[in-house]
């Protein structure tokens, strides 16, 4: 079908849905209506056909009135996702847009990034900070779109910028902003391009004891199907492979988020940030210090979020579970290889000189 043979308009669309008409030349209509696709931006959403009646279509000499559109998204879109609308003619290079909003996306950029490390209080800072009335979470905790590296499958909608910008469009009165992707820490290119996309953003940086870390992880990913391996022991000796991308389970949603050992080798990712912002715009907190004092850790976190602080704060219980083991009662139940206890020492020792805080505690025995 050539364009200038076909016709149309997009006459109406909102967060919950898209209505219009598409139809070809009088000479040109065929017994079977036309398919359009809908797009959300340039990403399949469904294929409908075009064969709502159209009384006003008809009437303007159009078609035979069977040509109109409707489709009902499935969640509600903001306004920005609602620009990003395409609909496209099936077999056809034909295609109507939303007119441009005049969006500016400049104003939506998130200020502050909770960048991990997984398992270390990420989701209790989330639900402390989005409680505040001048921080703005988006619908999805964690996009994840600074780690494209890590191949992270669970939202994989946000790739571009303008799907990220999206997420912070009903943010835009709010003094913060914040991406909770506890994976950003863990990630090689996520700091820089963090640091690339908003030199000014704030970063927070909360970390555990690694073999606390490791323990609580490995049992996330076996509720969640993630991990098929049902030794916590046999699991930490795939870890090199893993980084390799050997032996990863067939139903990880975080293909290479796997090898546990990695993960919490924590000096080189934190390296990373240090590297690109300037230390007053990081934030470090340890879980243990979260679990003691929360109001005295909160309180610091609001003054450097530069946010009034929430007296008196309303908490939010933390996961608490057999997930939730500390170093000591983790040894007693598994023997951790000589190779691991060595490697993660080190890096303990690099980490606690790096950013200047005592953590002989955390050495594995």
């Amino acid at each position: 079908m050539q364009k200038t043979n076909i016709h149309g308009n997009i006459d109406h669309i909102s967060a919950t849905n898209i209505a219009g008409w598409i139809t070809l030349d009088s000479g040109l209509q065929t017994a079977s209506p036309l398919r359009v696709e809908i797009l959300l931006d340039n990403n399949p959403v469904a294929v409908i056909p075009a064969n709502i009646f159209r009384a006003d279509v008809k009437a303007a000499g159009y078609c035979g009135g069977y040509c109109g559109f409707r489709y009902d998204f499935n969640y509600p879109l903001s306004k920005r996702e609602q620009s990003l609308i395409k609909v496209k003619v099936i077999d056809s290079d034909f295609s109507l847009a939303v007119p441009d909003n005049n969006f500016s996306a400049a104003n939506v950029k998130p200020n502050f990034f909770i960048v991990g490390a997984p398992k270390c209080g990420t989701t209790f800072l989330y639900y402390y900070l989005k409680q505040h009335p001048q921080i703005f979470f988006p619908r999805i905790k964690e996009p994840n779109f600074f780690a494209k590296d890590l191949d992270i499958q669970t939202h994989p909608s946000i790739r571009s910028l303008n799907s990220y910008h999206g997420l912070f469009e009903d943010g835009v009165e709010y003094l913060r902003k914040g991406d909770a992707s506890q994976f950003h820490l863990y990630s090689r290119e996520a700091a820089q391009k963090i640091f690339d996309f908003n030199s000014d953003a704030k970063i927070i940086i909360s970390l555990r004891p690694p073999l606390e870390l490791m323990w609580s992880l490995y049992q996330q990913y076996r509720k969640t199907n993630d991990e098929d391996i049902i030794s916590f022991a046999e699991a930490l000796e795939l870890s090199a492979l893993r980084e390799k991308g050997i032996s990863i389970p067939r139903s990880s949603l975080f293909p290479k988020c796997m090898s546990y050992v990695s993960l919490a080798m924590y000096y080189e990712q934190v390296k990373r940030y240090t590297d690109v912002f300037p230390l007053k715009n990081i934030h470090f907190l340890l879980l243990e210090d979260l679990a003691a004092k929360p109001e005295l850790v909160l309180e610091n976190i609001d003054a450097f979020l530069n946010i009034n602080v929430l007296i008196p704060p309303k908490l939010i219980p933390q996961n608490s579970s057999k997930s939730s083991l500390t170093t000591k009662e983790i040894q007693s139940l598994v023997q951790i290889p000589l190779w691991i206890k060595k490697i993660l020492n080190e890096d303990i020792y690099r980490l606690s000189e790096h950013i200047s805080m005592d953590l002989k505690h955390w050495q594995i025995k």
